[in-house]
Order: C-alpha cells, then sequence, then structure tokens
C-alpha cells in the first residue's frame, strides 16, 4: 500500500513538472494561462513531500541568491538609492524557481522541454509562412503582436541583418529551441531513433532561432549545427582535415560577419546598445561604489533617451547585474550560472549528450547577455535543465545503455 502511494506521488510530480514547463515556456509573461505561479507553488509542496531530504548545496545556492538581492537592496535603500520597487519584486520572483535546484537529482526537465518547442515552432512555422503567401496577414499579426505591448509572447517585426532584410517571428523562449536542436541533432547524426522525428525535431528548433530575426539566435543555431556537422565527420582523419579547414573558414567567416553586424549604422537595437553602454559609465561615474556593492535590483538610472530617466534595466543584462550588485556579487551568480558546465564537463564519459548541452548553454548564456533572458522564469528553465542533467542518475550509465539497446525505438528514456 505504502508503495503504491509513493509511485502515485512520483507520477503526480511527473505530470505537475510537464505542466510547469509548459506553461513558463509556452506564456513567459503568465498572460495566456495565469497557471505559472500556481503551477509552480504545487510542484514545490509536492517535492516537498515526495522527496524530503535535499542536498545542502542547493540550500546554500538559494541563501546565496536571495541574501545577495535582500543586502544589495538594504545598502541601496540606506544609500538614497531610488528604487522601483514592482521591478525590484518580479527580480526576487524570476530567482524564486532556483529553489527547484534543491529537486534537481529527480527532475527531469530537458524532455519536458520538447513538447513546448514544437508548439511553438508550429505557431513561429505557420505565422511566417502565412505572412510571405498573403501579405496582407502581415499588418493585421503585426498590429496583434505589436499594439498590446509586450505582454504576448511572440512579437512579428521587420528587420535587416547585415543589410538584407528579413521578416521577424520571434518567440520570446525561442533561445530554449538550441537544447532541443542540439539533442536531436546529435540524434540524428548519430543514427538513434526514427531518422524523420529527429530530423523533424531537429529541423523545427533551428526554424524557430532563424525565423527569429534576431542576430545572436541566428548565430547561435548556425553554430550549434556546424558543431554537429564537425562532430560527425571528427572520426577518420580525412574527415577531421576537412573538419579543421570549414572551422578555420567559418571562424574567418563568423569575424567577417561579426564585423558586419557591428559596423552596421543602420541597425537601431545596436546602437540603442551603445547608448546604454554610454549611460552605464555616467552612472558609474556618478556613483563608483555601485561597481563593488551595487544600488539594488530596481535601481533606476537615466538611460540617456532611451528608455527615460528613470529607467530599470537596459538591453546589457551583465551590465544590469554589476548595477544592482556591484561586480563581487555579480561574480558569484554567474559563477552559479556556470557551475552545470563544469558538472557535465566531469562527467561527460558518462553523459552522452554532454557537450551539445554545455555548447547550447554557453550560446543560451551568451544571448542573455543582450536579452533579459537570465533572471527570468526562461532562464530558469535553462539553468533547470543543466543542473538536473548533472545530478539526476536517470541521464548517466543507465540511460547510456538504453540508448544503445534501444536504438530504433522512441521513449522518453532515450531521447534525452
Amino acid at each position: 500500500m505504502y508503495i503504491s502511494y509513493k509511485i502515485n506521488k512520483e507520477n503526480l510530480v511527473s505530470l505537475i513538472t510537464t505542466l510547469f514547463v509548459f506553461v513558463v515556456v509556452i506564456d513567459p509573461s503568465d498572460v495566456i494561462f495565469k497557471l505559472k505561479m500556481p503551477l509552480f507553488a504545487i510542484l514545490v509542496f509536492l517535492l516537498s513531500i515526495t522527496y524530503p531530504k535535499i542536498k545542502k548545496s542547493a540550500v546554500n545556492i538559494t541563501l546565496i541568491v536571495f541574501g545577495i538581492c535582500f543586502i544589495t537592496s538594504a545598502l541601496g535603500i540606506i544609500r538614497g538609492i531610488n528604487i522601483n520597487w514592482d521591478f525590484a519584486i518580479g527580480i526576487y520572483k524570476g530567482f524564486l524557481m532556483i529553489l527547484l535546484i534543491a529537486w534537481t537529482n529527480r527532475l527531469r526537465i530537458l524532455e519536458r522541454l520538447y513538447l513546448p518547442i514544437m508548439v511553438i515552432a508550429i505557431v513561429v512555422i505557420v505565422t511566417y509562412v502565412s505572412m510571405l503567401a498573403f501579405p496582407a496577414l502581415e499588418y493585421i499579426i503585426y498590429g496583434m503582436t505589436n499594439n498590446v505591448g509586450s505582454s504576448l509572447p511572440i512579437i512579428m517585426s521587420r528587420r535587416e541583418f547585415i543589410g538584407i532584410p528579413l521578416t521577424m517571428v520571434f518567440y520570446k523562449t525561442s533561445p530554449l529551441a538550441l537544447f532541443v536542436s542540439g539533442i536531436f541533432l546529435q540524434r540524428l547524426i548519430n543514427n538513434r531513433g526514427k531518422i524523420f522525428y529527429n530530423l523533424l525535431i531537429a529541423s523545427s528548433s533551428l526554424m524557430i532561432l532563424f525565423f527569429s530575426g534576431t542576430r545572436m539566435n541566428i548565430l547561435s543555431g548556425l553554430i550549434i549545427l556546424s558543431f554537429m556537422i564537425i562532430q560527425k565527420f571528427w572520426n577518420n582523419k580525412l574527415g577531421r582535415f576537412v573538419s579543421l579547414l570549414c572551422l578555420f573558414f567559418g571562424i574567418i567567416a563568423m569575424g567577417i560577419l561579426l564585423n558586419l553586424m557591428l559596423s552596421d549604422k543602420n541597425e537601431t537595437s545596436l546602437n540603442s546598445k551603445t547608448v546604454l553602454s554610454k549611460a552605464f559609465s555616467k552612472q558609474v561615474e556618478k556613483d563608483p561604489l555601485l561597481i563593488f556593492i551595487g544600488q539594488g535590483a530596481g535601481a533606476t538610472f537615466d538611460s540617456l533617451g532611451i528608455r527615460g530617466k528613470e529607467a530599470v534595466q537596459s538591453e546589457l543584462t551583465y551590465q544590469d547585474l554589476t548595477r544592482w550588485y556591484g561586480i563581487p556579487l555579480t561574480v558569484v551568480i554567474l559563477l552559479i550560472y556556470l557551475y552545470p558546465i563544469f558538472l557535465i564537463y566531469k562527467k561527460r564519459k558518462i553523459l552522452p549528450y554532454s557537450a551539445v548541452l554545455i555548447l547550447a548553454y554557453t550560446l543560451y548564456i551568451a544571448i542573455a547577455g543582450t536579452n533579459p533572458l537570465l533572471i527570468t522564469s526562461t532562464g530558469m528553465i535553462a539553468l533547470l535543465i543543466m543542473y538536473s542533467y548533472a545530478y539526476n542518475p536517470y541521464y548517466e550509465n543507465k540511460m547510456t545503455l538504453r540508448l544503445h539497446n534501444n536504438k530504433n525505438t522512441l521513449k522518453y528514456a532515450d531521447t534525452e
């Protein structure tokens, strides 16, 4: 009777985890379902009663993060810093999901990402193709996604990419497609599972990145695709030579591409980031102490005309973190984000997707540098993917054996 009860609780945890990840990825602003916080609370409660024993290190991480938030905010109040408390509370809420690190040896986040990413792929691809086929729809979709404001998870626009006009259909959680595309590209090149299924998921995930129209998404998609192609041909001398040659010319091409992007004077986003960098420098000149102790989350600054005289956030995440927490504590936060890379690399021989997940996560961290995707529910999903992949024994030896024993069988067990 006890065993049956325990299994039921574990199944319930699995169901709520699936629903929670789906809601967070599909509705990051919580305006469609309005279920993000209720599902989070239910999940924490179920995990607490199902798996009461948690890692001490996970508790320490939570205490460190919230300690940093509260200490810097308190110092900001003492120093008379103007703080937007609505935004500050939003940052605290963004960090709440870090509580789930306590159960990452039990949670399986990665495969829960597949379904919402495929839903996003359908939305993005259908929207993109519809606008190409019926140009009149573009104005309707543009009005729907831009007039409502930033609450909708999808944005449609037109922009230029190194002088090439592009239609942009950007889903706010689209960088998470890096993880899914990497997994299924590796499955495809290693002939694991059904070829059509792997190709469909991999190509759909890449389309999310390419159709988004953002520089970092497009570059990241190209990098992860190139990495997997090189990995495919790396096992023999000729293939290694060709791969190194392609890598050499690829780095040169990437350098030229980056130079073109950074020198594009017509790129409004780049111009905005340049002005916001100057605004950060002026804020440091005005308050040099912020470099060491920050001003607290929600501290306002003069954005030099980009976002007003009492802006709370720029498009430059790591500058914002420095402004809020100071350099020393920002480094502590970033180490928490980077630590799972070290863990996965250390266990790379027993984790079959270690290399591609490290690459996908590194690219995500790079994208988050110029987009508000780090201290958000989207950023927490990326963080939990890595910690759960590092800590959950499910992904280790037994999974590797299942992958080899069931190459032609498509199950959750062999799609991780």
